[in-house]
């Protein structure tokens, strides 16, 4: 769309982060996601995607174990949000996929402890 006269854009600065501790996925040598990106204009925002319960390594932590796996994951976006100059009081909204609900109320209790809110 063209902007009209007298009317500004604002340019937006994005920084493409990989945190120390953070498991990377690379395939055939790309990259495959950031797993923070910090998006710079008016206000800062900060999109932190695909967090699963990997190490650094990219072996999976607690398998069979959600409760393992949540505090990894929690351990992950905590490390993600540092690496922009956040934490996780500052986090707005997560959202959260469970294969087996019964499994929700350990979910909560974990990220409570965390104080991440599960949409």
């Amino acid at each position: 769309m063209a902007a009209s006269q007298g009317e500004q854009h604002m340019s937006l600065k994005r920084d493409h982060l990989q945190p120390d501790g953070v498991h990377v996925r690379v395939r055939d040598g790309h990259v495959m996601f950031s797993n923070v990106i910090a998006v710079e204009g008016a206000r800062r925002f900060i999109y932190v995607a695909g967090q699963v319960s990997r190490d650094v390594d990219g072996k999976t932590v607690g398998k069979g174990d959600m409760r393992a796996q949540i505090e990894q994951v929690c351990k992950n976006i905590e490390k993600c949000l540092v690496a922009a100059g956040a934490s996780l009081n500052d986090v707005v909204e997560t959202t959260t996929y469970t294969t087996n609900l019964n499994e929700f109320s350990p979910i909560s209790q974990v990220t409570s402890i965390f104080h991440v809110v599960p949409a």
